[in-house]
């Protein structure tokens, strides 16, 4: 296949923005896909009985053996089968276009070499997704249709990001393939994301959120730029999940796919559902740096904080001391708690001004991830037009240049630009 290029007509990174959205909705897609058997493995076989004379569903067959075939890290947190398949399948995409471009990706390929049923299991989940995008006269989405054809390949493709490294030259892209494992087995919150980083800074970002139920604006005729933009403000929580009618109700969202170029803002449009999975829908430009509406952040009182109680990575008890003397009353902290790293992200980036993030790492804990982070903070930025900051506890900036871990910062702090450095100054107090 020929590698399609960049258009020299249009703003840069354009391109590899496209090729990221459609291959994490189609990875999307798959684990929404899958998280249905896990929520209802009864539905995975077939209608008819067990006789021999019915026709079995193969992809609900999968979706029965999935719900069990999980595994847990070193550090025990869960992995499934689709967080290998999706890595699998954003790493195809992504290099069937830029082949010289490096990875870093969450997952390796060594727990599935050590169990051949479970890297069956990935390699029909990954084969699964070639129906879908192997027609068509789109180049680009016929480039979807690359994947590997035998397992050796597919376990070399996860290995590329799950023994991929970095420099603060080089380009390379960055994934989660699903970003709260333990809250996608619940059917709550996850994401799938992907990010392009260059010279140790984001250039492309793209969040999957498949399983946020959100009322978007509706679309208007307008002649008015702003018309046609997302200035809406959510609080999401971990049951802001689609309704079984999602698709049926107005603007609705059965998931949604957030997307930002560095410099040039970010976008918000609807996960296209099963039946058009090759094709985006619609995007609306997303922006939150303007509206009227929005209250302004200074009085830090009415601050809503984003938070996890349940992560073994951060303090939440410290955390909520500096939401208290911010003068937060006790019961409104945490304003939402989400699971999932990328997700809170997602909260700053949907919600309003007066939503912060603070994460305080907790003492001798596991290092801090680029794919816990890349991609998201961009999209914050671009949403707020660039009044939204993220810097680390000591307000340096965020540095993606040194390989798999942010070695050289130390917590984050996500909040308009008129309450940072107030935060910063009470984390100073307490850690020093």
């Amino acid at each position: 296949m020929t590698v399609t290029t960049s258009d020299p007509s249009k703003p840069p990174y354009q391109h590899e923005r496209h090729i990221a959205e459609l291959a994490v909705q189609r990875a999307s897609l798959l684990t929404r896909h899958v998280l249905a058997g896990i929520l209802n493995p009864s539905a995975s076989s077939s209608s008819t009985s067990t006789s021999g004379t019915s026709t079995p569903n193969p992809h609900l067959d999968h979706d029965r053996r999935i719900s069990v075939a999980s595994i847990s890290k070193p550090d025990f947190s869960p992995v499934t089968a689709a967080d290998f398949a999706v890595q699998a399948l954003l790493t195809a995409a992504i290099r069937a276009h830029f082949p010289h471009d490096g990875f870093i990706g969450e997952e390796d390929a060594d727990a599935l070499r050590a169990d051949p049923v479970l890297a069956r299991q990935v390699f029909e989940l990954v084969r699964s997704c070639a129906s879908s995008t192997e027609s068509g006269n789109d180049e680009a989405l016929l480039s979807l249709a690359v994947l590997p054809q035998t397992i050796p390949e597919m376990l070399s493709l996860i290995d590329l990001g799950g023994r991929g490294t970095g420099s603060p030259t080089a380009r390379f892209w960055a994934m989660d393939p699903i970003d709260g494992t333990a809250a996608f087995m619940r059917g709550q919150q996850y994401a799938v994301s992907l990010c392009l980083i260059e010279g140790g800074r984001e250039v492309v970002g793209v969040l999957g959120c498949p399983n946020l139920g959100i009322t978007l604006p509706s679309s208007s005729s307008s002649a008015s730029p702003k018309a046609n933009t997302c200035t809406a403000t959510y609080i999401i929580s971990e049951d802001s999940i689609p309704s079984p009618d999602a698709q049926d109700q107005q603007q609705t969202t059965n998931g949604i796919l957030l997307s930002a170029v560095r410099s040039q803002g970010a976008t918000i449009r609807p996960i296209a559902d099963q039946t058009s999975q090759a094709d985006l829908l619609p995007a609306t430009p997303l922006t939150k740096s303007s509206t009227s509406s929005q209250t302004s952040p200074t009085d830090m009182s009415n601050l809503h904080f984003i938070d996890s109680l349940t992560t073994p990575a951060t303090s939440s008890s410290l955390v909520a001391r500096v939401a208290t003397l911010a003068g937060v009353p006790n019961y409104s902290f945490p304003g939402t708690e989400l699971y999932s790293s990328h997700m809170r992200y997602v909260a700053m980036i949907l919600g309003g001004r007066s939503h912060v993030q603070v994460r305080i790492p907790k003492p001798m804990t596991k290092q801090t991830y680029i794919w816990d982070h890349a991609g998201a903070q961009l999209i914050y930025v671009e949403a707020t037009g660039g009044k939204g900051k993220v810097t680390d506890l000591r307000g340096r900036q965020i540095d993606y240049g040194r390989g798999r871990v942010l070695d050289g910062n130390w917590g984050v702090v996500t909040a308009d630009e008129e309450v940072s450095g107030r935060l910063l100054e009470i984390v100073g107090t307490l850690i020093g």
